[in-house]
């Protein structure tokens, strides 16, 4: 039985975070100006004490990406501060803590219910199952110092700061990284799960799904990823997780359709279904849903792996992930065909190339082009290496194995994709898309996607 989904949105945009948590210590090596975060359950609610290195005018959140609903903040409404003189304002793009005084206090309580919301762009602050099980993501908390409010307001990005977040959760502790441990200390890149649990565990695949998922589509979520990491296995080879965990959730709501919202970290997939839609299978949409399954675990090789060096580089992990899955999807669901993703991605990425390259400061936050015109470079690529019988695994594949480090930037993928067969032309064509906008896109796609065979390229017209 495979699982049906009508996708709505990809939380995908921070991509697999490079790991680096320091797991389960029982005391910390952190330098003197890490910014100390201590998450705990208060009650029936939670409280997070954060721990400043020295008093600063301002404290901002590195991921202060808004609300998909409504495309407002969230935290000023699902925070409470309980330090007095401190409160949360949105200053420019950041959520930050601002003290009455001039200055927050360096220690700084606050009180909350894990909101279950998704954000644009961003992962979930926390997800709650419908038994009350509670994951708390880690990097809805780090911070980094400003000196005025208007050097906070003139950043386009987050600037540096070592951050350490300690989960506990009493004689019970918490579930973080695979493992039950009694605490555990995160950097921002994982969710700790306040609760004992016990896995399931298939063919090297752990799942924790949330009792109030409908019975099919918990069965398919069962079956169908183990199906896709063993493909990818094959294809490619071992990823750099020890075992990846699928954390899914259900909300119950009203919603009328289908909604879901999903993310990949080092070791795990979240996956957020609700809508009524989902009640019931339909055949209809089952493809679709592979395919979803199929992008996020592609993230265990394009994002953990291997992962970009910034940012701006997502289109290698996002358009790759893409193709990735088309075309595992194709292999394991009889009758699906990448082709209408094919013609969506050429329309999106065409529309994008009209305002501004690839790797624009704009496409940050909106971040679909990432996945549109990336899933089309990754298209050019696979095309040059068909002659020698040879689809985009092999280029992940050698991809992989040419990055000692595991990160790979723009030159790294242009200069593999160089290696694997992609003319020099198109390699010149894909740094201008990256670059700047396009006046002509439909056509410069036309171009990168036109047969690798001299005589019949659109390239040939041109000489």
């Amino acid at each position: 039985m495979r699982i049906l989904l009508f996708l709505l949105a990809f939380l995908l945009a921070a991509s697999m975070p490079v790991p680096g948590s320091k797991v389960g210590a029982a005391t910390s090596n952190a330098s003197p100006a890490t910014i100390r975060i201590l998450v705990e359950p208060a009650g029936e609610r939670f409280r997070a004490t954060f721990s400043f290195p020295q008093s600063m005018p301002v404290w901002a959140f590195h991921r202060s990406q808004p609300r998909r609903s409504d495309g407002q903040p969230w935290r000023a409404d699902a925070w409470q501060v309980v330090t007095p003189g401190v409160s949360i304002q949105r200053v420019g793009a950041f959520d930050t803590f601002v003290g009455e005084n001039g200055a927050v206090p360096r220690r700084v309580v606050i009180e909350f219910a894990p909101p279950a919301i998704e954000l644009i762009a961003a992962y979930d602050p926390a997800l709650v199952f419908t038994d009350g099980t509670t994951a708390i993501y880690g990097g809805a908390f780090t911070v980094f110092p400003g000196l005025s409010r208007e050097q906070i307001e003139a950043l386009d990005r987050p600037q540096g700061a070592r951050n350490e977040i300690v989960f506990v959760n009493g004689p019970e502790g918490v579930f973080y990284r695979g493992m039950q441990r009694e605490r555990a200390v995160d950097d921002g890149n994982g969710y700790a799960i306040f609760a004992r649990v016990d896995v399931e565990d298939d063919a090297g695949v752990a799942t924790l799904l949330d009792p109030g998922l409908p019975t099919w589509l918990a069965n398919g979520l069962r079956e169908d990823t183990p199906r896709v990491f063993e493909f990818y296995r094959e294809r490619i080879g071992p990823h750099a997780s020890d075992r990846p965990l699928v954390l899914a959730s259900w909300v119950p709501s009203d919603l009328p359709g289908i909604g879901l919202g999903g993310s990949a970290l080092p070791g795990m997939i979240t996956m957020r279904f609700e809508g009524t839609a989902l009640q019931q299978s339909n055949p209809q949409t089952e493809g679709n849903a592979l395919w979803f399954i199929a992008h996020e675990a592609a993230h265990f090789w394009l994002g953990e792996t291997v992962r970009y060096d910034d940012r701006d580089r997502m289109w290698i992990t996002e358009g790759g992930a893409d193709l990735m899955a088309m075309r595992a999807t194709e292999r394991l669901f009889e009758g699906f065909s990448a082709e209408p993703m094919i013609e969506q991605a050429k329309a999106a990425c065409a529309a994008a190339l009209a305002e501004a390259g690839v790797e624009s400061p704009q496409w940050r936050t909106a971040v679909r082009p990432y996945y549109d015109c990336g899933s089309l470079f990754a298209l050019a690529v696979e095309a040059a290496g068909e002659p020698r019988g040879e689809d985009f695994f092999d280029f992940v594949a050698e991809l992989i194995s040419s990055e000692n480090d595991g990160v790979v930037d723009k030159e790294d993928w242009l200069a593999a994709a160089r290696r694997f067969g992609l003319a020099p032309e198109k390699i010149a064509l894909i740094r201008r898309m990256l670059s700047e906008a396009s006046a002509n896109p439909a056509r410069d796609i036309d171009l990168l996607l036109a047969s690798p065979n001299p005589e019949d390229s659109i390239f040939a017209s041109m000489r």
